[in-house]
């Protein structure tokens, strides 16, 4: 242990509580404690909304989709489907095909989103916790088919689920025709509602049918269809099966990453993450504040010590580091005490989840700890902390030891 950090520590652990350097930097260290304290906390609670926004996403997203670079539809036939089977690292693939249609269910009305699915779709997107009823997606051609209706559109036709006496009706409009018929202009096609699901929010207005039945409403061929969607393998990184997968199909088609399907609410989230962090390392500037006053009222204390250590040969660089270590010590045991603190209510908030949302007892307050941010916190605390003892140290040296050369 070098001089000036034996000198901190004696100055740091035998200080006079009552005294007013003693009550600047008990404050000092409460102050950074509180400001570490919430930063863990509220990062943790942020990176566990997170982690519900990307279930929720997962839910109803598929992780690579593949459509058309031109156009609505695109023809699949096998030699397509063994291609992109024969992918390293693609599990499940499913073939659907979406459009925009007017819907009738009794008195309600409504113009939302049609997708068409096959059977394989719920073995590619993971919908079982957000189903609620039963839905069969195999059509038969002779009976009405099913449909499974999002939260939203239920909500507004004002639906009764499972309803199997009253059926939801698709309109969609012709492109050509050849009589002055009304319903000459438009296909339509009745499906009976017999489950919802909830999910995210953008997904809720939507509703899933065979697709056999959407390829009739539309009036398509059965390998018409709008995109491929694709399930990868656990440890099959999802760039590496994409880049594969255009360099297999060529440049008619678009393949997208689900973080390409939904860039723009990746992009709200980091910058939602940004302008957090921004906020916290400002309170964490506002709270280094105090380090920098006890520091600087510990040097007017010790000027007759710093006099004393002058006269024995110390340097004036040695004297500063006394200070900046003792700083840094008062710093590093408010972030100790904040970051422990923070780390255990996070950690029993995840594990036990004693707080909910608005005093419910269903829905707890979501928190997860991660290593990037605690991480992130303690390169903030040394970064911040650092340059505010060379702060505090750096223009008192002229005042007091300069001064105290002339008297000599």
């Amino acid at each position: 242990m070098s001089a000036s950090s034996y000198i901190a520590r004696r100055y740091l652990t035998s200080r006079n509580k009552r005294s007013a350097v003693g009550i600047i930097t008990t404050m000092a260290v409460v102050g950074v404690a509180v400001g570490v304290f919430a930063m863990v906390v509220v990062m943790g609670v942020f990176a566990g909304l997170r982690e519900i926004n990307d279930a929720s996403m997962n839910g109803v997203y598929p992780h690579i989709e593949i459509s058309p670079t031109t156009g609505k539809t695109i023809t699949v036939d096998e030699s397509m489907t063994s291609a992109i089977e024969d992918v390293e690292g693609v599990e499940y693939i499913s073939r659907t095909l979406t459009e925009k249609a007017f819907v009738k269910y009794r008195t309600g009305e409504l113009i939302c989103r049609i997708k068409g699915i096959d059977t394989a779709y719920f073995d590619v997107i993971d919908m079982d916790s957000l189903i609620v009823g039963n839905v069969d997606m195999a059509d038969d051609g002779y009976n009405i088919p099913q449909a499974l209706v999002g939260v939203k559109a239920a909500y507004l036709l004002q639906m009764n689920i499972p309803d199997m006496s009253n059926t939801l009706t698709a309109f969609i409009p012709q492109g050509k025709t050849t009589t002055r018929a009304l319903s000459s202009f438009y296909r339509e096609i009745s499906f009976f509602p017999t489950a919802y699901f909830t999910g995210h929010g953008g997904e809720e207005n939507i509703i899933y049918v065979p697709l056999r039945a959407m390829q009739e409403l539309m009036g398509r061929t059965p390998h018409q269809i709008s995109s491929i969607e694709i399930k990868v393998k656990e440890n099959a990184d999802e760039e590496v099966v994409s880049a594969t997968l255009r360099s297999v199909l060529g440049d008619e088609y678009t393949v997208r990453t689900i973080s390409q399907l939904k860039s723009y609410m990746y992009k709200i989230i980091n910058t939602e993450n940004a302008v957090l962090y921004a906020v916290f390392a400002l309170i964490l500037i506002i709270a280094m504040a105090g380090v920098v006053a006890s520091v600087v009222m510990l040097i007017l204390d010790k000027k007759d010590n710093i006099y004393v250590l002058r006269a024995m040969g110390m340097s004036i660089k040695d004297i500063r580091r006394i200070f900046i270590y003792e700083g840094l010590m008062s710093l590093w045991a408010g972030a100790a005490i904040g970051m422990v603190c923070g780390v255990i209510l996070v950690l029993a908030q995840e594990h036990f989840s004693f707080i909910t949302i608005s005093g419910t007892t269903s829905i707890p307050y979501p928190a997860m700890l991660t290593v990037w941010n605690i991480v992130i916190t303690i390169v903030s605390i040394a970064t911040l902390g650092y340059l505010s003892t060379i702060i505090a140290t750096g223009g008192m040296k002229k005042i007091f030891y300069e001064k105290r050369d002339e008297k000599e």
